[in-house]
C-alpha cells in the first residue's frame, strides 16, 4: 500500500549515536536501552524508525522522499503479550519528507495510507488527531508557561491509561502546575467528537480560539478535515483534545489510530485495550542539513506485534462464535451398554448411519463405559447419542438420547435412521 504512494523502501542501522536519540523522546527517553561498545563509544538501541530516518536524511543531504521502513525498534518497557506491549517489537514506518508540498497536503496522504492499511486488515479503528498548537494554546489559556509545555504533554498523553484525577495529581505534585490551571486545562481535554463538531464548539469559546496559537491550530485542522474527506476516509477521523504524542519532536498535527470493539465480535463499541496501533504526526525541526536548512516531514508509524495481537485475539474469538454456529462435524455417536455386547453391533449400527448420509462414530474398544462415552459425546459436541445393549439387540431397537433437549427415547431400529435424519433437518444440520 505504502508502495502505491510512491515510497521506496531504506534500511537503517539498529544501533545509533547515544546523541543523536538524546532529548527527542521526551519522559520516553528512560525507555531507550543504553550501550557501550567495546571501544567505549556511547551507542544505544534505536527507540523508533523516525530518529535514525533524520540521520539518515541528513548524512545522504537528502531534501525529498517518500520513505517506507520495516524494522525492530527495542524499548525497556514492561512486556504484555495480551496487549502486543513487548521489548523488541517492529514497526512499519511511511514518511513523507521535503518541501514544495501544499500545506498539509502530506499529512492528509499520511493519514489516508494509514488508513488503507488498517482497512485492508479489517479492523474497526479510529484515528483521533489533535494539533501541538492547539494544545500549547490551551496551556496559554490555563496560564500555564511555555517552560512546562513538553512535561504538560506528557502528563496529557497519559488520558489514556489514567483517570483525570490521577493526571490532574501528577501535574500539580509533579509538574509544578496549580490546581485551579490544571482543572481548567484538564476540562478541555474531555472534548472530542467529529471534526466539525469540535472545531465548531471551539471557534465559539471566544476567548480560547482568539489565542494565535489557537487560530493556527483550529484552521490547520478544519482543511485537513477538508483534505482527508477529499481523500474519501474523513469518516475514520475523530479530533481529540486529550491526544498529546508526549515525544517532543512533534511541531504539528499529530494522530494515533485506537481499535474499536467490533459487535461481530462481543461487547460493547469501544477503545480496545490494546491501546494505539498506529501513529504520527508532523516533525519539521528535525531533520537539518549541514547547510542548517531545516527540511519539514510528517510520518506514521504502526506496531506490528501489537496488530497481530489484536487479529490473533479476535480471529480466535470469531472462530469459537463460528463453531457456536457451525453444524456439529459428528451428528450420532454409537455407543453400547453392557460388557458382553461385541463391538460389531456398533459397526453395524454406523453403516447404516453413514450410508443414509449421517455422521457417526463409536469408540474403537470392545466394552467402553456408558460414562465415557458420554463425555467423549458431549466433549466433541455430537448432539445424538444412540445406545445398544443386549435388550436393545433383542428387541431390535434403539434408545436415543437427544443431549441439546436432554430428552430420551427408545425407537424401532427401522424408524430410528428416519427419526435421525428428521432431526438433523430441523436443526439445519443437514440439508
Amino acid at each position: 500500500i505504502f508502495k502505491r504512494h510512491g515510497a521506496v523502501s531504506i534500511e537503517t542501522p539498529v544501533f545509533e549515536l547515544r546523541e543523536t536519540l538524546l532529548n527527542k523522546y521526551g519522559e520516553d527517553s528512560k525507555l531507550i536501552y543504553n550501550l557501550e561498545d567495546q571501544g567505549g563509544e556511547l551507542l544505544s538501541l534505536r527507540y523508533d524508525l523516525t530518529v535514525p530516518l533524520a540521520r539518515y536524511a541528513v548524512t545522504h543531504n537528502i531534501e525529498r522522499m517518500k520513505r517506507l521502513q520495516v524494522g525492530k525498534v527495542y524499548r525497556r518497557d514492561n512486556p504484555t503479550f495480551v496487549k502486543g506491549r513487548f521489548r523488541e517489537f517492529y514497526q512499519c514506518d511511511f514518511d513523507i519528507i521535503g518541501t514544495g508540498y501544499a500545506h498539509l497536503s502530506s499529512d492528509a496522504e499520511v493519514i489516508q495510507a494509514m488508513t488503507e492499511v488498517l482497512g485492508a486488515l479489517g479492523v474497526n479503528f479510529v484515528v483521533k488527531v489533535n494539533h501541538r498548537a492547539l494544545l500549547q494554546a490551551l496551556c496559554q489559556h490555563a496560564e500555564i508557561s511555555d517552560e512546562k509545555f513538553l512535561g504538560v504533554s506528557s502528563c496529557i498523553d497519559k488520558l489514556d491509561k489514567l483517570s483525570l484525577n490521577q493526571v490532574e495529581k501528577e501535574l500539580v505534585e509533579s509538574k509544578g502546575v496549580d490546581v485551579p490551571k490544571a482543572k481548567k486545562l484538564l476540562n478541555y481535554t474531555t472534548i472530542k467528537g467529529a471534526p466539525a463538531h469540535v472545531l465548531n464548539l471551539l471557534e465559539c469559546d471566544k476567548t480560547f480560539s482568539s489565542l494565535e496559537k489557537a487560530k493556527e491550530a483550529l484552521e490547520d485542522l478544519r482543511l485537513l478535515s477538508r483534505y482527508l474527506k477529499a481523500f474519501g476516509c474523513g469518516d475514520k477521523i475523530e479530533i481529540d483534545l486529550s491526544l498529546a504524542r508526549g515525544l517532543d519532536y512533534y511541531t504539528g498535527v499529530i494522530y494515533e489510530a485506537v481499535l474499536r470493539r467490533n459487535s461481530s465480535c462481543g461487547g460493547s463499541t469501544g477503545d480496545v485495550g490494546f491501546g494505539s496501533v498506529a501513529a504520527g504526526g508532523r516533525y519539521d525541526n528535525l531533520i537539518v542539513l549541514s547547510s542548517g536548512k531545516k527540511i519539514p516531514a510528517v510520518g506514521c508509524s504502526i506496531g506490528i506485534e501489537r496488530l497481530l495481537s489484536y487479529l490473533i485475539s479476535r480471529d480466535k474469538m470469531l472462530t469459537s462464535k463460528e463453531e457456536n454456529n457451525r453444524p456439529p462435524r459428528v451428528l450420532v455417536l454409537v455407543a453400547s451398554i453392557g460388557e458382553n455386547l461385541d463391538i460389531s453391533h456398533r459397526m453395524c449400527l454406523c453403516g447404516e448411519l453413514w450410508r443414509r448420509g449421517i455422521s457417526a462414530e463409536f469408540l474403537h474398544l470392545q466394552a467402553p463405559k456408558p460414562r465415557r462415552q458420554l463425555e467423549y459425546a458431549l466433549k466433541n459436541n455430537i448432539p445424538f447419542v444412540a445406545f445398544l445393549g443386549e435388550e436393545e439387540i433383542v428387541n431390535n431397537t434403539v434408545s436415543m438420547r437427544d443431549l441439546l433437549l436432554g430428552k430420551q427415547a427408545t425407537l424401532d431400529r427401522g424408524n430410528f435412521l428416519d427419526h435421525i435424519i428428521r432431526l438433523c433437518s430441523e436443526r439445519k444440520y443437514i440439508n
